[in-house]
């Protein structure tokens, strides 16, 4: 197996993100990275915790994503 690190300032992110059989996302932003940079068949494994808003449950409320 190859093993590919990249981050968030690598030169087109999304090229090298399509070639992954296995991608783990650890960005710390929430949805950086976007359903067309996954191949199909890919395997994702997010590790990120990140704090969003939700108006769904009251102004000032956040979920985690």
């Amino acid at each position: 197996a190859t093993v590919t690190m990249a981050h968030s300032r690598s030169r087109d992110l999304p090229a090298l993100a399509r070639q992954a059989d296995i991608l783990v996302a650890a960005v710390g932003r929430p949805e950086m990275v976007k359903a067309d940079w996954i191949k199909d068949g890919a395997t994702v494994i997010d590790v990120g915790i990140n704090r969003v808003a939700a108006p769904e449950k009251g102004e000032g409320k956040t979920k985690l994503v």
